[in-house]
């Protein structure tokens, strides 16, 4: 049940599951942890990653294992708390090193590529070995000279140094990657190009996403055919025209998050119902420029929605927020903001 409320985005349900647990006595096995920590790391609630964490060392005497320790990590690097992560990792009852080549080695068996976390590690210890050992795998890698990491090596800055990985770094991923996070990175429309270029995307988050050129490349995501979930939250140079070719192009997408994307309008909304028959999950919290209008035109789309995160949105009325639950009564409208979608790394490494 904790799994299950994490993966479709409850994250206080699940931990609610888990604290009725507690109080009933109920006996509290490493696998409950695991479930736990991941529903605290997708949503974001550290305090509570790190209360659970230490109740499993402290009172019930549980040794942490690699998904337990996974799940700390993920919680750390997702609250941006990279030097925390760091010193986290120090502090493991085994080498800073073999973490990071068993996570290396499980996201490459499973064709996942986290390049903002997996770069900020590796500059942090002063190995880039596991930056161009983890990207060969699943694509081909340029020359280090080339620019594949723009930042300066400051071991003490590497969320700044996770968010210099420029797209131009690597050409051409392999048709087998399937999962690939770029939270936070500088791609030019050419490097988003070389992401789409594998086809084989069924996961990809470029949540806050800078252009290296101040020109809208995201349309280029329309070669991902088989692309299932889709985070561009703050992606501010997302455009009408892309949005609608990422709708008529990727007809298997399930969940779309475009909070703070304010350069989408009404064409963009439109394209969205027209072509996204697949999409239950649509994420437009705090959205400027989303309007009564625009959920008119979504309302007469997008037949298997289930659910729109929405808050915050000023043009949004009442009325037609009454008017979206008159023709649509078994969406569900979500108040709450999601910052993360897609799979949570404990859900990744209860596949391996």
């Amino acid at each position: 049940m904790i799994s299950g409320f994490a993966y479709n985005g409850q994250f206080r349900e699940a931990l609610l599951v888990y604290n009725d647990m507690c109080r009933e006595g109920v006996t509290l096995d490493d696998t409950v942890f695991v479930a736990a920590l991941g529903a605290c790391a997708h949503g974001g609630l550290l305090q509570e990653g790190w209360s659970i964490f230490n109740q499993m060392v402290e009172y019930c005497r549980i040794v942490p294992r690699m998904e337990h320790y996974g799940c700390i990590v993920d919680l750390l690097g997702r609250a941006g708390k990279l030097q925390e992560a760091v010193r986290f990792i120090e502090s493991m009852p085994l080498k800073p090193g073999a973490f990071l080549e068993y996570l290396k080695c499980f996201l490459r068996q499973r064709n996942i590529c986290f390049l903002g976390s997996i770069v900020g590690f590796s500059i942090a210890f002063r190995n880039l070995e596991y930056v161009h050992s983890s990207s060969t795998d699943n694509m081909t890698s340029r020359p280090p000279v080339s620019g594949s990491c723009t930042a300066s090596v400051n071991s003490n800055q590497m969320q700044t140094i996770a968010r210099h990985l420029s797209g131009a770094g690597f050409r051409g991923c392999s048709s087998s990657l399937r999962y690939l996070e770029a939270e936070s990175c500088m791609l030019s429309p050419d490097g988003l190009l070389d992401i789409a270029s594998g086809s084989g995307l069924k996961y990809l988050n470029l949540q806050k996403l800078r252009s290296s050129t101040g020109l809208d490349g995201l349309g280029n995501l329309a070669l991902t055919k088989s692309l299932c979930i889709l985070n561009l939250r703050m992606c501010r140079y997302l455009t009408d025209d892309s949005v609608a070719a990422i709708a008529g192009g990727c007809p298997l997408l399930k969940e779309w998050n475009l909070a703070l994307c304010h350069g989408v309008h009404l064409p963009g909304w439109s394209a969205i119902a027209m072509y996204c028959s697949k999409l239950r999950v649509l994420h437009v919290n705090r959205y400027r420029h989303i309007c009564d209008q625009s959920l008119l035109a979504l309302s007469n789309g997008c037949p298997r929605l289930e659910a729109v995160h929405i808050n915050g949105c000023a043009k949004v009325t009442n009325n037609g927020l009454a008017l979206f639950t008159l023709s649509r009564p078994h969406v569900n409208l979500r108040v709450y903001e999601v910052m993360s979608i897609g799979p949570s790394i404990e859900n990744l490494f209860r596949l391996h």
